[in-house]
């Protein structure tokens, strides 16, 4: 659910906002806990139903090269004790690709809330694979996440190189054909 929302600062400037929340009472709770005090708070009705898309290599916000950076440095983060949310904030601040800022702050405020780390990626839709979520899901029960991180990213690396010898393969006979 999203809410819409006008609030005071403690100096008694307006601002105003959107917020993703389960429940306008959960979203009340979050605003004071900013320091900010409510004048107006109203759930906003979205206009069409849309379900998460099926991961797809083409349709992916974040390309192939970006999220094996992004679980490079986030396996580094955690392996040096970063608690989860400092890792997450430090991502978003250095993350290259907005969309993938944006994700990391998404899920940085997912967690904040209580989810844990593999729902909240289950929650970008489209944005992350498959294997990634499933693969937090059992690294978080496992408790080796920084492991399960590096040897993802590994795998995702061989894919991306993979990626580049079929398509250089595949220019010459292209090539030919035209």
């Amino acid at each position: 659910m999203h809410v819409r929302y006008q609030a005071c600062t403690a100096t008694g400037k307006l601002v105003q906002g959107d917020l993703a929340v389960e429940t306008v009472a959960e979203a009340v709770t979050e605003l004071h806990n900013q320091g900010l005090f409510v004048v107006n708070i109203e759930a906003v009705r979205k206009t069409r139903q849309r379900t998460p898309a099926r991961w797809h290599p083409a349709r992916r916000g974040v390309p192939l090269k970006t999220l094996v950076i992004f679980l490079r440095q986030f396996s580094s983060l955690f392996r040096a004790g970063l608690p989860l949310l400092a890792c997450l904030n430090l991502l978003a601040q250095e993350a290259a690709s907005p969309v993938l800022r944006d994700a990391c702050r998404s899920l940085r405020q997912e967690t904040a809330r209580g989810r844990s780390l593999s729902q909240a990626l289950k929650s970008q839709g489209r944005l992350f694979p498959p294997l990634l979520v499933h693969m937090t899901e059992a690294a978080e029960a496992t408790g080796n996440l920084d492991e399960v991180y590096d040897r993802l990213a590994a795998n995702y690396e061989r894919e991306s190189r993979l990626r580049e010898k079929l398509g250089s393969a595949a220019a010459y006979p292209v090539f030919v054909l035209c």
